[in-house]
Formats: structure tokens, C-alpha cells, sequence
């Protein structure tokens, strides 16, 4: 394969863009942002099967956030979901035809019964705390964490960006406990969202610092 174009980069791009309609409906609550958020999701799915994770972590979202299981009954998150599925279906459609070739090999990846429990787990997560920086990771944990120690799981931007972008990492690490092999890279739709949060976090640390300069200036005056 290219080193310079792989198939992780669309699939990034439409991960990105139907994070940012999920974003978009959360602040405006206009159904047609899930209606959007389907079709990029649809057309990450034809670039990649990790797309789903999306909609595992979407899900997720409106579990365990109490203010936000109200979208179960909304049927705009269906018909985005039945938009994502029609946007996949030719692929669906010839793998149905050739023995659903390219399904039965990734979740080959799933059973290894040679491998010793929980290694490639192990394996994954230091090759993305490694690739994906070890400081950067451990500063936006601890800054990301207090706010959802403190006030809990409520519907906010950071709480869905956080509950979307963990759900990829805890979906491998499981998988990977009886895994073929684990690749880091498959942690990179993961950052997106939480590269993100560490960027909030930045800014607010910035403006902080900021106010503080200001006011020991207005005392040394």
C-alpha cells in the first residue's frame, strides 16, 4: 500500500465530518444534522468498517448520558442510520456476492487461539500511548476527567466528544484480547475527539494564565 494515501485518511475525514454534524445537532437540535451526520458516516463506512465504531459510540452516548436517551424515540437517528446503510450497500452487496470475502477476514482478526490472552491488547495500547504521545495523552486524561468526576455524565460537547472517542479504544482492547495482531493506528479516529478536548483544555490553561499575568500587572501599577 502508499505510504503517502491510505484508506485511513477518507475514513478519518468522514469521521471528523459526522462528529461535527453530532456536534452540530447537540447545539441546534435540527434533525437534518443526523440526516448529514448518516451520510458522512455512510461514505467513511465505504472507506473503512472502523466507521462504525461511529455509531457504537453514538449509541453509547445516548445510554449513558440520561438527558440524552430521549434519542432513542427520535426518528431522525434512524433515518440517518437507514442513510448510512443505503450509502454502504453496494459494498454489502458484493461482498454478498463473493462470500462476504472481506467480512470473514476482519473478523478473522478477531480469533487467534495460538495467542497468549490479552497480549495484542497490551500491544495496541502501548503502540498508540506511544504513537499518539504519552504526556499529551495523560494531561488531557487528568484535565478531561475532573469536569465528568465533578459534575457527572451530562449533555455537553466535551461529554459527547469524550464517550464517542473512547468507545473505538475500549472496542479494540477488547476484541484484542483473543486477536490476530494489533495495529496503533487503529486508535487514529479515537484522537480526533480528544485531541479536541486536549485543545480546550489548552485554551482555558491559556486564558487562565493570561488573567493571572493581568492582574499581577494591575498590582505592580
Amino acid at each position: 500500500g502508499s505510504t503517502i494515501f491510505q484508506i485511513d485518511q477518507p475514513l478519518m475525514l468522514c469521521w471528523l465530518a459526522a462528529l461535527a454534524c453530532l456536534l452540530a445537532y447537540q447545539r441546534t437540535q435540527q434533525g437534518r444534522w443526523l440526516l448529514w451526520m448518516g451520510l458522512f458516516a455512510g461514505l467513511g463506512g465505504l472507506s473503512k468498517y472502523t466507521m462504525v465504531l461511529f455509531y457504537l459510540g453514538v449509541a453509547a452516548y445516548i445510554t449513558l448520558v440520561p438527558k440524552a436517551r430521549k434519542e432513542w424515540r427520535n426518528p431522525f437517528q434512524y433515518l440517518g442510520g437507514y442513510l448510512a446503510l443505503t450509502v454502504v450497500m453496494p459494498l454489502i452487496y458484493w461482498n454478498s456476492r463473493y462470500d462476504w470475502v472481506s467480512f470473514r477476514y476482519q473478523l478473522g482478526k478477531a480469533v487467534d487461539s495460538d495467542a497468549f490472552f490479552g497480549a495484542h491488547s497490551l500491544e495496541f495500547t502501548l503502540g498508540w500511548l506511544a504513537l499518539f504521545s504519552v504526556v499529551g495523552i495523560v494531561w488531557g486524561v487528568r484535565a478531561a476527567w475532573g469536569p465528568l468526576r465533578r459534575e457527572g455524565l451530562r449533555d455537553t460537547p466535551q461529554v459527547l466528544l469524550w464517550i464517542v472517542s473512547v468507545t473505538p479504544l475500549a472496542f479494540f482492547t477488547v476484541i484484542l484480547l483473543r486477536g490476530s495482531f494489533a495495529d496503533p493506528k487503529w486508535a487514529n479516529v479515537s484522537f480526533l475527539g480528544l485531541y479536541i478536548l486536549l485543545g480546550k483544555v489548552a485554551a482555558d490553561l491559556w486564558q487562565s494564565a493570561r488573567g493571572r499575568i493581568a492582574g499581577r500587572r494591575r498590582v505592580l501599577r
